[in-house]
């Protein structure tokens, strides 16, 4: 299981740039990687819906309402970077037949017009649990983040981008392979085209 440190040295080391033991060393690779990572991190995560930073929770209700069209307000989780689905029904109830809830995001609260609500979200995991092509996705996408600020070059920046690029679609083919219901649509789509 990889740490931050161990992320941070995998993208340094992409770069030809001096690896750091602390994130409090004093070196330019370390203020450059204490700056970007957990920022770079997050922007990752929620760019995609990875199975592996994918999790589903019911919400408490917030006894005030909301000052606007909505009925009802929910407190996201804390470690919720993006809410990808709202559903209708009892947490006890799983069923496929849910409904989906129109519902908007402003700042930490979820609000909808719906009372009892489950909602599918992304989540900042830590990086043991990170799957490893999103984690080789991870490590580029850092490396071309630092790459202007270690190395000063506009080509490497360029080379490493596309890197990254790679890396990141890599990632999500491999990802995209243990969803079920992607791949169930991508087959009823080539039945309809066919």
């Amino acid at each position: 299981m990889s740490s931050k440190i161990d992320i941070a040295n995998q993208a340094l080391t992409a770069l030809g740039a001096t690896r750091i033991i602390s994130f409090d060393d004093e070196s330019t690779e370390a203020d450059v990687m204490n700056t970007i990572y957990e920022p770079v991190k997050r922007a990752l995560l929620r760019s995609y819906p990875w199975n592996c930073a994918t999790r589903r929770a019911k919400l408490a209700q917030l006894t005030d309402p909301p000052v606007n069209e909505y009925n009802y307000q929910f407190a996201l989780p804390e470690d919720c970077l993006k809410v990808l689905n709202v559903y209708v029904g009892d947490w006890e109830d799983v069923r496929e037949s849910w409904e989906q809830s129109e519902f908007r995001i402003e700042g930490k609260k979820l609000l909808t017009n719906s009372q009892n609500i489950i909602i599918k979200y992304i989540l900042d995991i830590p990086e043991g649990t990170m799957d490893s092509h999103v984690e080789m996705a991870f490590v580029a996408k850092l490396a071309s983040e630092a790459a202007y600020p270690i190395q000063g070059s506009p080509s490497n920046v360029q080379m490493f981008l596309q890197i990254s690029e790679l890396k990141t679609n890599e990632a999500r083919t491999t990802d995209n392979l243990e969803s079920g219901t992607e791949i169930f649509i991508t087959r009823r789509l080539d039945a309809v085209r066919g």
